[in-house]
């Protein structure tokens, strides 16, 4: 957690990093939150699709690193 510690986030709005040990949303408000939920989900949607299509089951399940910086439009 000491990485995120210097992270400034603004009110609405949420950070999303991902990497090949968890994915972690932080956010200030509940607003931010919501949107990140919503963000996470539509990338784990995608993910996971891709993932169905291939029927490649005898793979893991790859979510590339990533981080995500974003304001809620709601």
């Amino acid at each position: 957690m000491k990485n995120y510690l210097d992270i400034i986030i603004k009110r609405g709005c949420f950070f999303i990093e991902s990497n090949s040990n968890y994915i972690i949303l932080l956010s200030k408000d509940m607003e931010g939150l919501t949107a990140g939920i919503y963000t996470m989900e539509e990338i784990l949607t995608q993910i996971l699709d891709n993932y169905f299509q291939k029927k490649e089951f005898d793979t893991h399940i790859k979510i590339y690193p990533f981080k995500l910086y974003n304001c809620s439009k709601l």
